[in-house]
């Protein structure tokens, strides 16, 4: 098929599916949540999660440094797009005996400030992620992206493969056509998005994106949905699709000299098989793994399957 047919099929597609998502949540919003959620949504008080104040606001950050065998080379950890820290859990919780774990929530997502004015396309959430590794006093790390923040793991690790010793991504969004009508600010639809966005929402979403549906329970739609509860979080989520249009992103992965190890679910509907397909050829020097069953929230989906590849990886010698 014809790439450029193929892409605005894949577009198409995904603009459907949001569609639809909305449709559902107008209609199953008149009805009640068939179970109370948590009150998981308070800030949590750990040891090792704190704020980091900068100019342009508050970033939530998880440092397992007093957990961790001292000296280790550092992890960290890069959400997807809706997501937070909340994603990594079975990853944090497995690697910090090994590593040191950092991971954050990126501006506009979970505990982090949600300004609705920010910019949120690539360079500005880039420089965030630098900005709070500086503060840290990292200058030499391994990463880990999902989605999302498998796309930013690729830009940075390409800017800076001074810092980024390995990086591992996981289904990443690196093709710019996977966003609809990539003309359109989808920003501009933040007012009505704003109304719609509700448990119901977050519950069917999450249902998509793995394939274990044991895993989508109350606690998670509550850890998931509890950054919504601020409804600017709506207007972060849509201008974070300014970042995943830039193409820059994916010319740049023929050229990576960052050694990258790329993770795919054979059942990912969002990342399918033609754009993870499109992604390898374009990145011809990355390794390739997939696993025959998990959707595109792989880490949730089969965490110890992922811990291992991230372990074994981040341990050799290529």
């Amino acid at each position: 098929m014809d790439t450029s047919l193929l892409a605005a099929a894949v577009g198409l597609g995904v603009f459907g599916f949001f569609l639809l998502l909305i449709l559902f949540v107008v209609f199953s919003s008149r009805q009640n949540f068939t179970a109370p959620l948590t009150n998981a949504g308070d800030i949590p008080n750990t040891p090792s999660t704190s704020f980091l104040d900068f100019p342009w606001g508050k970033i939530w950050v998880y440092d397992s440094k007093d957990e961790s065998p001292p000296g280790t080379e550092p992890i960290l950890f890069i959400h997807g797009m809706g997501s937070s820290i909340y994603s990594w859990r079975f990853q944090i919780e497995a690697l910090k005996s090994q590593r040191r774990v950092i991971a954050m929530d990126l501006l506009g997502y979970g505990y982090s400030d949600k300004n609705p004015k920010a910019n949120y396309d690539l360079d500005g959430q880039t420089e965030r992620i630098l900005a709070v590794l500086k503060t840290k006093g990292i200058s030499s790390c391994d990463v880990v992206g999902c989605s999302m923040g498998g796309a930013f793991t690729l830009w940075i690790s390409y800017l800076h493969p001074e810092i980024f010793r390995k990086a591992v991504v996981i289904a990443p969004a690196a093709f710019p056509k996977l966003v609809p009508f990539a003309r359109f600010d989808l920003g501009l639809l933040s007012p009505i998005a704003k109304r719609l966005v509700s448990p119901h929402i977050i519950r069917h979403a999450l249902k998509r994106g793995v394939v274990r549906q044991e895993l989508v329970t109350d606690e998670m739609v509550e850890q998931y949905f509890h950054p919504y509860r601020d409804r600017n979080t709506v207007v972060a989520f849509l201008k974070s699709t300014q970042a995943l249009k830039d193409p820059r992103i994916y010319n740049s992965l023929a050229e990576r000299t960052t050694p990258t190890l790329i993770l795919w679910g054979k059942s990912d509907i969002v990342v399918n098989r033609s754009t993870m397909e499109a992604i390898h050829k374009q990145a011809p020097k990355t390794l390739f793994e997939v696993h025959p069953n998990a959707g595109h929230h792989l880490m949730e989906d089969e965490p110890d399957w992922v811990n291992k590849k991230i372990t074994e990886f981040f341990a050799s010698a290529k």
